[in-house]
């Protein structure tokens, strides 16, 4: 189980089912690749399997983002917390089409966002975002 918010939901990194673009974060999720990572060798194979993308949904263990910062990487790691969420609570929400994934992608997708998701979530549980960095 997995907490948000007071709210339980099942893990998400539990379903082997494709995740469908019904949420705009879970756009580019399709490519599905078995990784395991028990040495440096399959650490490369998740990094591949990553390319230019943020994040990867690790079957039976759950969401790995990246980022150019520890901040941006918390941010990024949020929102696809949130889509998992959507996604296993409405399995079968409308899917959007790929252009409207696109246009959420150029808004939420960048750097800066992952950031700005950071701050929001210092302002709201510490108050002080200099207490963190």
């Amino acid at each position: 189980m997995t907490v948000t918010r007071n709210r339980q939901h099942r893990g998400f990194a539990l379903n082997s089912e494709p995740v469908p673009p019904s949420d705009p974060q879970t756009d580019r999720l399709q490519r599905k690749r078995e990784v395991g990572a028990t040495d440096l060798a399959t650490g490369q194979r998740i990094a591949d399997a990553l390319g230019l993308g943020r994040l990867v949904v690790l079957a039976n263990h759950g969401l790995l983002t990246v980022g150019t910062t520890v901040a941006s990487a918390i941010g990024f790691y949020l929102n696809a917390e949130r889509a998992a969420e959507v996604c296993v609570k409405v399995p079968n929400g409308r899917i959007i089409s790929s252009e409207a994934a696109d246009a959420v992608h150029r808004s939420v997708g960048t750097e800066n966002h992952g950031y700005n998701v950071f701050q929001w979530l210092v302002r709201s549980r510490v108050g002080d975002p200099t207490v963190v960095g």
